[in-house]
């Protein structure tokens, strides 16, 4: 087959679900096309930065995908926004499938298409919900209720199928959008099994270099957390709670905090404390320190990264600030997740001593991580839940 992507942000070294199901088309032997906006920075894309480019860039992706990097003809506050015609690239590439991430307003182009190629199949992912969008009273009766759901219902009968990314995607689509649920199915973002498996193989070397660089012995025991650090993922509380935790302890923290003044709490708060910081680090170089580590810790604020520490098989522990419970990713008793209103100090010190001392539920919870990934993240199975449609 032949797929074509439409998406605001594709960077094909990092972990999202766009470069992720690029590799894996590829891998099942189908070729790929990305159709993208000129970011190639996740911190300025996420802070809704504007990349003033008005040309058109054709490159080579790192997995064999032709990504056309395009201007937007029409971007109203970051909020709606247009690439420049795509209907050139669409009579080009001759699509057998186009995958929307979330509601593109280029739709209407692709629909014209089909309209001429009735035998193409249109998909759609997900990825807003009550957590993340419509946080005031203009997002959500305006940009959701009145122009994003008319534009979508307009010609929804074209899409053949919705694919949310987490059960409360699918909650915001049926009560905002009028989305019935038989159009919808969970497309959870997976793991790159095929990278976990090739690290593997060099792992002991690795954790010899982060023990010995931060002078870890090597009997210690590994937390492990990181991403994009904010004040929403709430790494506060875990930095705190180190410092009731055993001595032989340490938390292996990276990624990058989004503003210097929350950088400089998290490194006040960590003097004194087993916390280092490894700093903004690759795919890669992620799935290397989970697989040396033996818990993962997410204190709140929903991310790709907890999928990937389930594929390296730790026992993982989440805390649900609100409309983002990762219970659907619990199928073998393998994560514990904390509600809103026990996302505190205490609560996290109590569940990770008692994950401490208790090898055997660690053991079990690490066996529980690896058969869920066999079974519903693989990368391979959710890219082949995606052809059948």
């Amino acid at each position: 087959m032949k797929i074509l992507f439409i998406c605001d942000y594709y960077d094909d070294s990092q972990l999202y679900q766009e470069p992720m199901l690029s590799k894996y088309y590829r891998h099942l032997g189908h070729k790929v096309y990305i159709i993208t906006s000129h970011h190639k920075d996740v911190f300025n894309y996420v802070s809704e930065k504007n990349v003033k480019v008005n040309f058109k860039e054709t490159v080579l992706g790192r997995y064999g995908e032709i990504i056309y990097r395009l201007p937007y003809t029409i971007n109203v506050l970051n909020k709606i926004k247009k690439f420049s015609n795509i209907f050139s690239i669409l009579d080009e590439v001759a699509p057998d499938m186009v995958f929307l991430h979330d509601i593109s307003f280029n739709l209407h182009e692709v629909i014209k298409y089909k309209r001429k190629n009735k035998s193409i199949k249109i998909i759609m992912d997900y990825h807003a919900d009550y957590s993340n969008s419509g946080k005031n009273w203009v997002s959500i009766n305006i940009l959701h209720r009145i122009i994003r759901k008319r534009y979508l219902h307009f010609y929804l009968k074209h899409i053949d199928k919705i694919f949310p990314i987490v059960p409360h995607g699918a909650k915001f689509l049926n009560e905002i959008y009028s989305i019935e649920n038989n159009r919808m199915e969970i497309l959870p973002l997976g793991v790159d099994t095929l990278a976990v498996e090739e690290i593997k193989s060099n792992i002991k070397d690795y954790k010899k270099q982060i023990l010995s660089k931060y002078n870890i012995n090597e009997n210690a025991l590994l937390l492990v957390s990181g991403g994009k650090l904010d004040e929403l993922k709430k790494t506060d509380l875990l930095i705190q709670a180190m410092g009731n935790l055993p001595s032989n302890v340490h938390l292996l923290l990276f990624g990058k905090p989004t503003t210097e003044k929350y950088k400089l709490y998290l490194e006040k708060l960590s003097e004194g404390l087993n916390v280092h910081f490894i700093g903004w680090i690759t795919a890669e170089e992620t799935l290397k320190l989970y697989l040396i580590s033996d818990i993962a810790v997410f204190p709140a604020s929903q991310s790709v990264l907890w999928q990937q520490a389930i594929g390296a098989g730790l026992p993982l522990l989440v805390g649900d600030s609100g409309g983002q419970s990762a219970e659907y990713m619990n199928k073998n008793n393998n994560i514990i997740v904390v509600d809103k209103e026990n996302l505190n100090v205490n609560t996290f010190s109590n569940i990770l001593t008692e994950l401490i001392r208790d090898e055997r539920k660690r053991k079990n919870m690490s066996e529980g991580a690896v058969l869920t990934t066999k079974t519903y993240l693989d990368y391979k199975i959710i890219a082949e839940k995606t052809l059948i449609v």
